[in-house]
């Protein structure tokens, strides 16, 4: 039987400085979906959903902290489109209303 040596690698010097962790994929879908969502509402609801379990999968330690900059970015994002959202909503509801009621009383 004939002896195979592995190839070692050299040793990795390191300079002290730690590198750091990426955000969490979810953190940055978060972000992007309330960006999206300023745009497109019901993106915003997702935003806000996936960016407040994030921050808690951040603070249980589940995921890297670099990403809770931007889970609370995309929650609060997420939010705004929402508040949005049923502004709009409630806006087209009066309108739907009101249009009538003044076109037939202008008759």
């Amino acid at each position: 039987m004939v002896d195979e040596q592995k190839p070692t690698s050299p040793p990795q010097q390191t300079t002290g400085t730690p590198v750091p962790e990426s955000p969490s994929t979810q953190a940055i879908i978060a972000l992007v979906l309330g960006i999206v969502g300023l745009f497109c509402n019901p993106f915003g609801i997702a935003a806000w959903i996936i960016g407040q379990k994030e921050r808690n999968a951040i603070k249980r330690g589940e995921s890297p902290e670099s990403g809770l900059g931007l889970a609370t970015a995309g929650w609060i994002l997420g939010i705004v489109d929402t508040v949005l959202l049923i502004i709009s909503v409630l806006a087209a509801i009066v309108f739907a209303i009101l249009v009538p009621l003044i076109l037939s009383s202008a008759q």
